[in-house]
């Protein structure tokens, strides 16, 4: 049996209203280049230490190590509406016909019936098997609109609560703002040294 984590009843972290009114933990824990080990070894410290989001994708190659140790923790007493759970549709999967089926191996991987924000990771498509970072020829046409339809589709099948962008320029996302039905609720951005 599970042993039971405590939470504390009110965390120290600020949370912000996304446009739907869900609110959003200003902190985060990234999941990216965690590796397994880690996802093992701090998940039940770093939840009972107040932290609510925990930011994946699935290009990091970990998420199916967040949905065992999400499962640990519920079977704990964590319930699933004190986490925000963020993922990442990845490059290779910017197509319209792609979109549904990589949110259902992300939502199996985590062991989740839902994401609380699902984003498109960067705003460009990528070959099958392209290389980091990619050679010529391995950037493909991105069906923005397609792409965004099919993730509005998962805010309305309440699959996701949130859709959002990573790393988009000021250019892509007024175009994105031009055809979006339902406006992203976040621009996540990645900014440091590491990057």
């Amino acid at each position: 049996m599970a042993q039971a984590i405590k939470l504390h009843d009110e965390p120290n972290t600020q949370s912000f209203n996304l446009l739907s009114c869900h609110a959003i933990p200003a902190v985060g824990l990234g999941t990216w280049k965690s590796g397994s080990q880690a996802i093992n070894s701090v998940f039940t410290a770093i939840v009972q230490a107040g932290y609510r989001h925990i930011d994946t994708a699935s290009q990091y190659g970990v998420e199916e190590d967040i949905g065992h140790a999400l499962k640990s923790a519920m079977q704990a007493g964590v319930e699933r509406k004190d986490l925000f759970i963020t993922s990442k549709l990845w490059c290779t999967d910017l197509t319209p016909e792609r979109v549904r089926p990589a949110i259902q191996n992300t939502l199996q991987d985590l062991q989740l019936d839902y994401l609380d924000l699902y984003l498109i990771h960067w705003p460009f498509r990528l070959k099958d098997g392209a290389s980091s970072p990619p050679k010529e020829g391995e950037v493909l046409d991105f069906d923005m609109e397609g792409v965004w339809r099919e993730m509005e589709k998962l805010v309305k099948e309440n699959i996701v609560k949130d859709i959002g962008i990573c790393n988009f320029t000021l250019k892509k996302l007024d175009k994105l703002l031009s055809i979006a039905q339902i406006m992203p609720s976040v621009c996540q951005i990645v900014v440091g040294s590491v990057t």
